[in-house]
């Protein structure tokens, strides 16, 4: 499975397209954490920063990207990230849920 080609597609009804960084990283975060569930609970040593070392950034740039695809897709279309996500969202979802809630999709695709 291509996981960017998957994350483009998934991200795109919310006008989130790969001119974001962003949407790299996620994939790339998303491809850790499907060879490597337990990364989950430790993000930011686990996902963050080999994204950041790959990128040549830091770790904070690499959450305030995939932040940034959270809150333009809340801003969008908060119903369909709602539905996405498949819990009530009351409030913009993090970096790591925003990742948790594209992770899961993958993964039912896969199954």
């Amino acid at each position: 499975m291509d996981v960017e080609r998957e994350v483009c597609e998934l991200l795109r009804p919310f006008g989130i397209t790969e001119k974001y960084i962003g949407v790299s990283q996620l994939a790339l975060g998303l491809q850790i954490l499907l060879q490597d569930p337990e990364s989950l609970h430790a993000v930011q040593k686990r996902v963050y920063m080999i994204i950041a070392d790959r990128y040549c950034v830091n770790w904070k740039t690499i959450e305030r990207n995939i932040r940034t695809l959270s809150a333009a897709a809340m801003r969008t279309d908060p119903q369909y990230l709602q539905l996405l996500a498949q819990y009530p969202l009351t409030k913009r979802p993090t970096a790591v849920q925003f990742m948790e809630i594209i992770l899961r999709i993958i993964r039912s695709k896969l199954a």
